[in-house]
């Protein structure tokens, strides 16, 4: 029989409608059936008490599970069965039988819980001002961090695990403010600030993956650098360079690369045409030398591999492809290998010329220190210069003369000085004279200081000789 609420809670009543047995106890279960009214809970404030209802402990060992209201209304919930993960403390039911009255918002009685939307989404924040929301929305899978009169004005922040085959995460999607990671404020008003140590790293080590890409508004490719390490400005990078730079057009105006000191002062350019220039000193080494002194004395410098005699240091070419190098005021150049002229392959003297040779000036050789035997025997080599001068006065009896790395074609001189004893001179049985059987005694003038002269040519086997006598 159901039980009118104005007296269910009278200890002291008899009526029939009471809770409660003569001697004031509860025997069975009871249903109270408030029949459209309200049942309050009502104590007087200043006895500093609180509401509270206990049942039976889960075991001897823990506490009695309860639900405390205390007099400021704040609300304590313990649990019993700390051994039961999804038990729980404290839980809101949808209410509706199409959802089996499911769980809507649960505490565990061992932490954690959970808070099912159903399809409906649940906003956090500070949502009281009526022109503006201010907070993070969650719904289906999707959080959003906005500010605007609804939760799709100003959507800053969304991370959408809708899909999830390709989630989403858009930060400062509206591009408004800035985000800065690794600092308390952007640097110069950037919507994006990276500040710090940052490491971007790809996954792959091939020319087809890319590790780091930068475009401009119009997507086209500021800057690309793939995962085998090459770079390639304003397009895709270069398979056969490490740095691949595309320029903005043909013209020579308009240059690739251009860069300034800290004074502002340009010190390396190069147009789109492929001309350019250095500010200053420029050199050109190999690997093995790149870290050495850079000389003070040239304003271009170039050394070639030391061990690699197949390919050129630097090829100096115009349109013709002639070799064209002029040093300062039009004057001096210094070259101090061997250079060859008019041909491809590698030179075989320090100057190797293949065509016609024109001088304004004087052609000439440098003149041997002159040779002084102190017995009977004397070397002249060719490779010293053309003009030799001999002189006997030293020497202990006639001199037998050798001629070594003699040229075919090439023409050479003996100046020939008599000593205060006369001395002769045996050549060799290669150098042929007009009339005479080889090896050939030279029978020099006999008077002191006298001067005698031979002329040779070389014809790659023999010296084609003549003499003259006491030229003073």
């Amino acid at each position: 029989m159901p039980i009118t609420p104005y007296n269910i809670l009278s200890s002291s009543s008899s009526s029939s409608n009471t809770i409660y047995t003569a001697d004031d106890s509860l025997t069975g279960n009871r249903t109270v059936d408030l029949n459209a009214f309200g049942l309050t809970f009502n104590k007087n404030y200043s006895s500093n008490k609180n509401f509270k209802v206990e049942s039976f402990p889960y075991s001897a060992s823990y506490v009695n599970p309860y639900f405390n209201i205390d007099r400021y209304g704040g609300v304590d919930i313990a649990g019993s069965n700390p051994t039961t993960n999804d038990a729980y403390a404290l839980s809101v039911s949808s209410g509706l039988a199409s959802q089996s009255y499911a769980k809507v918002f649960g505490v565990g009685l061992r932490g954690g819980g959970k808070w099912d939307g159903f399809q409906r989404g649940l906003a956090i924040g500070d949502l009281s001002n009526a022109m503006w929301l201010y907070g993070m929305y969650f719904h289906d899978g999707q959080i959003t961090i906005s500010n605007g009169a609804n939760w799709n004005d100003n959507p800053h922040h969304i991370l959408n695990m809708k899909n999830n085959t390709s989630p989403k995460t858009l930060l400062h999607q509206l591009g408004q403010g800035s985000m800065v990671i690794g600092g308390s404020s952007a640097i110069s008003g950037e919507f994006l600030s990276i500040q710090g140590h940052t490491l971007i790293q790809g996954q792959g080590s091939t020319s087809g993956t890319t590790a780091l890409e930068i475009k401009n508004s119009s997507s086209s490719t500021a800057l690309k650098i793939r995962d085998d390490l090459r770079i390639g400005f304003r397009g895709d990078p270069d398979p056969q360079f490490t740095v691949n730079i595309v320029g903005e057009n043909s013209t020579s105006a308009n240059g690739s690369i251009r860069t300034e000191n800290s004074l502002g002062v340009k010190t390396f350019a190069v147009d789109n045409e492929g001309s350019g220039y250095f500010a200053k000193d420029l050199r050109i080494v190999n690997r093995s030398a790149i870290n050495s002194t850079i000389s003070t004395t040239w304003s271009l410098e170039v050394k070639g591999f030391t061990s690699n005699t197949s390919e050129g240091a630097f090829n100096f070419v115009n349109s013709s492809n002639d070799l064209i190098m002029k040093g300062v005021n039009n004057q001096d150049v210094v070259i101090g290998g061997r250079l060859a002229i008019g041909q491809t392959g590698l030179p075989s003297e320090s100057l190797d010329i293949i065509g016609n040779i024109k001088a304004n000036g004087q052609v000439y050789s440098s003149i041997q220190t002159t040779k002084t035997p102190t017995g009977t025997t004397e070397t002249i080599d060719w490779n010293d210069g053309n003009f030799s001068v001999l002189d006997l006065g030293s020497s202990t009896g006639d001199v037998t003369l050798t001629l070594s790395n003699p040229k075919a074609g090439a023409s050479y001189f003996i100046k020939i000085i008599q000593g205060a004893t006369a001395r002769d001179v045996i050549f060799g049985s290669n150098v042929l004279f007009a009339g005479q059987t080889a090896p050939y005694t030279l029978d020099v003038t006999a008077t002191n200081d006298s001067i005698d002269a031979v002329a040779l040519t070389y014809d790659g086997t023999n010296y084609i000789a003549n003499f003259s006598q006491n030229h003073g």
